[in-house]
């Protein structure tokens, strides 16, 4: 290196100076970039560090004019080489792609247009030049004919399995569009808005907007209306024709009979009389009672009382609850079952149909209750004699939590109930052979701060339990008895549940209302008049909740009884 050294010019010696004029850091990065890691040299102490490879490679940059790269500089380059050798594989795969490509589809023509014919065992080797001075790979033209056959016959397969697979989808996609298809066909009516009415020979389904008649059945002496969901459930009952008291399912989407369940008594003589329906934790139960017809006049003379209870979809009886007394109507809720009976009412356990707790209220009348309703865990019971009181009891021990100012007998008729608010009216008849007019009055009670909230009078009687949506409570007011003297025109009400106010208020020409129901925003009201010599049938009103207005009217259909909406 010395010798080297002296044979330069004196500018070429500056030069290298300068250029050894480098730090240690910059020579340790250089000999990492490079891959050229030796010992490091320490020089003198007042000059920089170096590596004898930059020496020789300023000297050899000094020798052939050019200045040696700089470490970024060689980066560079290598990365540019990278790159460059990059393309190149780059086009080679792309060459040996097109290859095999145009072999295989050369290889698919010629087993589609000429026969097969054995091939030797040499000719199923492929013969393979590398490192070709033009392409580097050289791939033999005679492709094997076992192998195209085999890749041939694969593609084939795959595509026979792509159809097959694609035909079970659309078949698939088919019988799923079928059966959607049938069932709209089969809910049909089931799916639309409707309601049900009944007058003394026939159950109707109209359409909830237009009142247009889906779908009617004769059917006799129609008590309870219950729909749920495609089916509706009918109970029938007649003191007349024990031919009559039967439970049936219709269809909902037709009307057709599903199943129907008789309640005969067992000895011919004996008369069947019918209270209740009611359809809770999938089940039907149905509570009726059977007497001598020599005992008719005697209320309290039932011979056998029970609770039918059916499988709502065939009408199977599942079981059969004994009861010792007259029975009448039914409350279920909360795992629980409440009947109201001759003396009082009875709780039973609705998954054993085990009696849980009973209460016996001291009464002149053999039906002390007058109706029963179970919500959170309370059963609400009207106590109507002596006195008209609502009692709220636990369901399951029967601890009475609650009871209501006390008015006169048989003033209160029904109620309802929204977390822990009891919503009830009282009704008060003129004296009898007086022609004054029937009036009543509307009730909010707070059962858990025993305190009433509010109260307004009506003019008539409050006998249908009040209708509570959103905020809103709605009642019907009409002339309540049949025999009143002073008949005046009934009333349907909106009252907000909250203050007590009235929203408003449509009077309608009729004077009584026998069916009265709430759905979707709309409010049922079917009504009739009584004259004299006869009931003579009125229309049937389809309200709109928010204001009252009428939305339509039917006076085709004469509707005697029942209103009710799913």
């Amino acid at each position: 290196m010395a010798s080297t050294a002296a044979k330069l010019p004196n500018s070429s010696v500056r030069i290298m100076e300068q250029r050894a004029q480098c730090s240690l850091v910059h020579s340790t990065t250089y000999a990492l970039s490079t891959g050229k890691i030796g010992r490091i040299n320490h020089m003198a102490k007042h000059l920089p560090e170096f590596t004898p490879e930059q020496v020789d490679a300023q000297v050899d940059g000094l020798l052939t004019g050019q200045s040696p790269a700089s470490p970024d500089q060689e980066m560079i380059s290598h990365l540019s080489q990278i790159y460059r050798d990059d393309e190149r594989s780059l086009a080679k795969a792309w060459q040996r792609l097109e290859l095999e490509n145009y072999q295989f589809k050369s290889a698919e023509e010629q087993w589609q247009t000429e026969p097969i014919t054995p091939q030797p065992d040499s000719a199923n080797d492929t013969f393979i030049e590398r490192n070709s001075p033009t392409t580097e790979r050289r791939v033999e033209r005679n492709f094997p004919t076992r192998h195209a056959n085999k890749r041939a016959s694969s593609r084939i397969l795959t595509q026979l399995a792509a159809a097959c697979f694609a035909l079970l989808l659309v078949g698939s996609l088919l019988v799923v569009l079928r059966l959607v298809h049938e069932n709209q066909l089969s809910s049909g009516s089931s799916g639309q808005q409707a309601i049900y009415a009944s007058d003394d020979t026939h159950l109707f389904k109209l359409d909830s907007h237009t009142h247009q008649v889906l779908w009617q059945r004769e059917l006799n002496k129609i008590l309870k209306i219950i729909p749920a969901g495609n089916a509706v459930y009918i109970l029938q009952a007649s003191w007349a024709d024990i031919h009559t008291n039967a439970v049936s399912s219709l269809d909902a989407s037709s009307g057709k009979t599903l199943w129907t369940h008789a309640l005969s008594p067992q000895k011919q003589d004996n008369q069947v009389i019918v209270r209740d329906m009611i359809l809770a934790q999938g089940r039907l139960y149905v509570d009726w009672q059977s007497r001598n017809t020599n005992d008719a006049l005697n209320l309290n003379a039932a011979k056998k009382a029970q609770i039918d209870v059916l499988n709502p979809a065939d009408g199977k009886l599942i079981t059969a609850l004994p009861v010792k007394t007259d029975l009448w109507n039914m409350a279920a809720g909360n795992g629980i079952l409440a009947v109201s009976t001759a003396y009082g009412f009875q709780v039973y356990e609705l998954a054993t149909g085990k009696l849980l707790w009973h209460k016996i209220f001291q009464a002149s009348t053999n039906m002390p209750v007058a109706s029963l309703k179970v919500s959170a865990g309370l059963i609400y019971a009207i106590v109507s004699h002596p006195e008209s009181t609502i009692r709220a009891y636990k369901a399951d021990t029967g601890e009475q939590v609650w009871q209501s100012h006390a008015f006169a007998d048989n003033q209160i008729y029904s109620l309802t109930v929204e977390q822990n608010i009891v919503y009830f009216g009282t009704t008060l008849y003129p004296p009898v052979g007086q022609k004054k007019p029937t009036t009543g009055s509307i009730y909010a009670y707070d059962i858990k701060r025993n305190k009433q909230l509010w109260s307004i009078p009506v003019a008539g009687a409050t006998l249908h339990p009040p209708a509570l949506s959103s905020g809103m409570l709605y009642i019907c007011a009409d002339s309540g008895v049949a025999d009143n003297l002073a008949p005046a025109p009934a009333h349907v009400i909106a009252i907000y549940a909250a203050s007590g106010k009235i929203k408003w208020q449509r009077t309608l020409p009729e004077n009584y209302v026998s069916g009265f129901a709430l759905s979707h925003e709309t409010i049922y009201a079917s009504t009739y008049k009584v004259t004299e010599n006869s009931v003579v049938p009125g229309n049937t009103y389809a309200l709109a909740a928010s204001n009252g207005n009428i939305q339509w009217e039917d006076n085709q259909h004469r509707f005697l009884t029942h209103v009710v909406a799913p």
